[in-house]
């Protein structure tokens, strides 16, 4: 049975020459070692590269750092990042956090359950200046959870996933379906490693803050102005075509329901598999489809039966009465 013991760290960097120091000299810290850092540079123009290379001359550990040839945004040069790791872990980094220095060793620990394929943990938020200033992370106790008993759309941020590299790498990433909260852009590396992790086995997620999360610019959670961009977000969801929000998660899930298929989960009863989840699920989105007709009166008649056979029914009561309330009121509004 494979031990789980080597940790490549993914990191993709640009423009971060601010805090990168800082996280470079928290990976060094670590009680567990990686046996190396991958760093894929989209084409930073200031000293970036410079203070990775520097690192790279005294670190105890492998740095490679690979400067992109042309911009590929974050979420494919983390791709880029993770396709390039060798161990047997990976392990996403961004560039302007800071690690608690046990974080992989805590990882690390987790995996020695044959079940677990990725493993989460909360954090602290920090101001620009290192400031704690709150706490992030899923409403979960520590311990291990299978997709059974999580929200399929749940996120686990990329700086917080440690995922078994035998898993994100046993599908074309190419395969992964549109995000349907950005419909510009396949699933994000955190949102294609939760839905691989929990497919391909469970979840072990850690309640301690493991890392500190750094707040700023276009990067801000839990002040003010994030405040203003939920509200902004959740009218964005009323005003949006709902129609066309619902096939993409209607397709999505039916995507990952036969990507599921490819893993084979031992022991699990039919109603608890990925796989069947993710078709009950796809069912769902379907059932809200037909909500968005042009006559009025048929599209709430079709909203109460939405309601009374459980079409609306999800892990997270706060997103499902959100969801309900959006779906009402696009009832009215939409040209």
């Amino acid at each position: 049975m494979q031990n789980y013991k080597t940790i490549s760290i993914a990191m993709a960097t640009y423009n971060g020459e601010k805090y990168i120091k800082k996280q470079l000299e928290s990976l060094e810290s670590q009680k567990y070692k990686p046996i190396e850092i991958i760093i894929c540079d989209d084409c930073s123009s200031d000293r970036t590269i410079e203070i990775c290379d520097n690192f790279s001359k005294k670190s105890s550990f492998t740095v490679k750092i690979i400067k992109n040839d042309k911009k590929l945004g974050f979420i494919e040069n983390f791709f880029k990042a993770a396709s390039l790791c060798s161990g047997d872990l990976i392990a996403f980094c961004d560039q302007d956090d800071i690690w608690e220095n046990d974080k992989l060793e805590r990882a690390q620990k987790s995996f020695f359950d044959s079940k677990i394929a990725i493993f989460g943990h909360a954090s602290k938020l920090i101001t620009e200046k290192g400031n704690i200033i709150g706490h992030h992370g899923l409403p979960l106790q520590s311990g291990t959870y299978s997709i059974a008993n999580l929200d399929p759309w749940d996120l686990v941020y990329g700086f917080s996933v440690v995922i078994k590299s035998s898993v994100w790498n046993s599908v074309d990433s190419n395969d992964r379906p549109t995000d349907p909260f950005c419909r510009t852009e396949k699933l994000s590396h955190d949102r294609w490693a939760y839905f691989l992790g929990t497919a391909a086995g469970s979840m072990a997620y850690d309640s301690q803050p493991l890392a500190r999360y750094r707040q700023h610019g276009n990067n801000v959670f839990g002040s003010k102005k994030s405040r203003k961009n939920r509200i902004l977000e959740k009218l964005h969801l009323i005003s949006i075509d709902r129609g066309e929000y619902i096939n993409l998660l209607m397709q999505a899930c039916y995507d990952m329901s036969k990507i599921s298929e490819s893993f084979l989960n031992e022991g699990l009863d039919l109603d608890k598999s990925p796989s069947f989840i993710y078709y009950s699920l796809s069912k769902k989105y379907k059932n809200r489809l037909s909500i968005f007709s042009n006559n009025k009166l048929h599209s709430v008649l079709k909203f109460l039966r939405c309601l009374l056979d459980g079409s609306y029914q999800e892990k997270n009561t706060k997103n499902k009465y959100k969801e309900i309330l959006c779906d009402f009121i696009y009832i009215f509004i939409k040209k």
